[in-house]
């Protein structure tokens, strides 16, 4: 049982559609440390589009398995909102900077591909400093599609899709999916 209920992870729901983009512009907003949710909550209220990736952290806790949402990118929430919005949310004491984003195709496609991960509710990994890495594309089963790179762990081989503007990414361990060489 999850100690408190997920938050919104995208509001709204189809911020990650093409046919969303309007007025408004995607930045990287760095948050205080813990500080992301809060964030969101508040974006939700003044209905300010935002995406906050998440993920399930199980934990023992008095002898009892804990289930809790956590950031997968702590400290980062990806706001969609035009630049009165966006200098609001300079105000919010959550708020330490508002970074722009010059490619907002790419970032949107990049977020994409991490939504399409946290959907399979596969368990996630966050990486930070991303290293070098074979490109592969994903051919078959229900990560399709998905580009990213391929990362040899001691835990075994895990396949990485990466946010670079923010140059962290998140891992899942393989199982036998087909992939093939980008170029």
């Amino acid at each position: 049982m999850p100690i408190l209920e997920p938050e919104v992870q995208l509001n709204p729901s189809n911020i990650l559609d093409s046919s969303v983009f309007g007025d408004g512009y995607w930045s990287v907003i760095h948050t205080m440390p813990r500080a992301e949710k809060a964030l969101a909550r508040c974006l939700l209220h003044t209905q300010v589009g935002y995406f906050l990736p998440c993920t399930q952290s199980r934990n023992l806790i008095r002898g009892k398995i804990r289930v809790a949402s956590l950031p997968l990118f702590s400290g980062y929430v990806f706001v969609f909102a035009d630049r009165e919005q966006t200098s609001y949310l300079l105000r919010h004491r959550q708020v330490v900077s508002v970074q722009s984003v010059i490619d907002q195709e790419k970032l949107v496609c990049e977020l994409r591909q991490v939504q399409s991960l946290i959907n399979l509710g596969v368990p996630l990994t966050a990486v930070d400093r991303l290293g070098p890495g074979m490109s592969v594309e994903i051919t078959r089963g229900p990560l399709r599609g998905i580009r990213g790179q391929i990362l040899d762990t001691v835990s075994g081989r895990r396949f990485l899709v990466s946010v670079d503007f923010i140059r962290r990414g998140v891992s899942v361990i393989l199982d036998d999916l087909m992939l093939a060489r980008c170029s």
